[in-house]
């Protein structure tokens, strides 16, 4: 298991470097790979990240991330609710799948402003 420094280190070494987006309406991207969040979270720090993995993975050699919040896909539809709206919202999963399943769950709610990491946290760890 990495230690917390060098996940942090990867981390912010990944979010450095920019990359290209499929934007939707509105501007905000459809999904974004690993190499453009960091931008993306610049240009607007409303931006929601939203871990929807199971506790148990958070443990687990993936890790989880500073600053997201964490509603496992589990719990989704019981705690969507939490989610602001208004906010754009960056989904994350392991691997980009269920944050996809994740993200057309919103929309069905009501959510235009959502996006999933591509990729997920395994892009995350592999850059």
């Amino acid at each position: 298991m990495p230690n917390k420094f060098f996940v942090i280190v990867i981390l912010f070494v990944v979010l450095i470097f920019g990359c290209k987006t499929e934007e939707i309406s509105g501007g905000f991207p459809e999904k974004i790979t690993v190499e453009n969040l960091q931008e993306t979270l610049n240009k607007d720090k409303s931006i929601i990240l939203v871990d929807v993995r199971e506790k148990d993975e958070l443990a687990g050699p993936l890790g989880k991330l500073d600053g997201v919040v964490n509603i496992p896909m589990s719990q989704l539809e019981a705690r969507y609710t939490e989610i602001p709206k208004d906010k754009p919202v960056i989904l994350v999963c392991r691997s980009g799948n269920r944050s996809v399943k994740a993200q057309a769950f919103l929309k069905e709610k009501g959510y235009t402003l959502t996006c999933n990491l591509e990729g997920g946290m395994k892009a995350v760890r592999e850059k």
